[in-house]
């Protein structure tokens, strides 16, 4: 699970996004946002960016029925944002870049196949017994 992902504070002008907006409003800004939290919640250290669940699962990420998100979905593929793919009962949504924008701890995990890159600091019970 990523922990973080970087949010560039020219985000909003950027022109895709920007198109997104004049078309959906701040829902669209906002419907951007969630989309990354749910995506990165899942994103292990192997870097998968893709993440399906059925409609109905979506939209109640976002408080919209099924159609509704599937209309938000459609207008962020139509501006290649991410990429979506619907079936009968499942929706995947993959968003590439955001592996771009991972926290720092999540990337060293993921370089090093598993091993938390933190160094972790003794306890202070530890530290108190060892220097007495």
């Amino acid at each position: 699970m990523m922990r973080w992902f970087k949010h560039m504070t020219c985000s909003f002008n950027d022109e895709k996004l920007s198109a997104v907006v004049d078309e959906l409003g701040m829902e669209g800004y906002g419907f951007w946002w969630r989309i990354l939290e749910v995506v990165a919640e899942k994103m292990d250290e192997n870097g998968e960016y893709s993440v399906s669940f059925s409609p109905k699962k979506w939209g109640n990420f976002f408080g919209f029925s099924a159609k509704e998100f599937e209309n938000f979905a459609r207008i962020f593929q139509k501006n290649r944002i991410f990429d979506v793919e619907f079936s009968e009962n499942q929706v995947m949504v993959s968003i590439p870049n955001l592996l771009k924008y991972r926290d720092e701890w999540s990337r060293k995990k993921a370089r090093n196949s598993g091993v938390a890159p933190e160094e972790l600091r003794p306890s202070r019970a530890f530290k108190r017994s060892r220097y007495r």
